[in-house]
């Protein structure tokens, strides 16, 4: 990522609270029923919200952002309400997750492409699993007032998210319209030891 998007963040990271924890997700919420809290790793976190939620949860979360503003909001927030996150700020052009190290990898509402996906993939443990959920190619009418990307480089193709994931295992796939935006869902695991990830997940 550029200095300007880096700067772009940060900017607009200035001018908003510092947030509570929010509800997660419902689909992240469906995902994670009967799984055991371990390491998670939240990507392109933002001012923090999911990676708290997670917290919450009982899940050992390292969180990442470009954008230092965004993770001086995050760490503030997370003190006062008591909870533990690591915040780590870095680049994700360049940023390399050690391997075989997380249970859960989350990347919501950010795309991108290039070996991104291969270092997440490589980063969860055998039998970890990543959910992915963000936006999909422009629709048409009011949906251009829709706070979501509109450069075609951060939006996806439909059908092109499976395809960044291509060892892993794919659990769950879907494209919904949500207030006129569009979103991809993914759910893939790492497949080494399938056994095991049964005994403690349901999907």
């Amino acid at each position: 990522m550029s200095d300007h998007d880096r700067e772009k963040w940060d900017a607009k990271y200035a001018a908003i609270p510092s947030p509570l924890i929010a509800p997660l997700d419902p689909w992240l919420e469906q995902q994670l029923v009967g799984c055991l809290p371990g390491r998670a790793l939240d990507v392109a976190c933002g001012l923090g919200s999911l990676a708290m939620g997670l917290a919450q949860r009982g899940w050992s979360v390292t969180a990442v952002d470009i954008s230092s503003t965004g993770l001086v909001h995050a760490r503030q927030s997370a003190v006062r309400q008591n909870v533990s996150v690591d915040w780590v700020c870095a680049d994700l052009d360049v940023y390399v997750p050690p391997e075989s190290t997380f249970d859960l990898i989350t990347v919501f509402r950010f795309l991108q492409r290039g070996d991104l996906p291969d270092r997440l993939s490589r980063a969860l443990k055998p039998g970890g699993r990543l959910l992915h959920m963000t936006f999909v190619e422009s629709l048409t009418g009011d949906s251009a007032k829709v706070d979501r990307p509109h450069n075609p480089a951060f939006l996806l193709q439909t059908g092109e998210l499976p395809r960044l994931y291509p060892d892993l295992t794919l659990q769950h796939y879907s494209e919904h319209v949500v207030d006129q935006a569009k979103f991809a869902k993914f759910a893939g695991v790492r497949d080494e030891h399938a056994a095991d990830l049964a005994r403690s997940c349901h999907f």
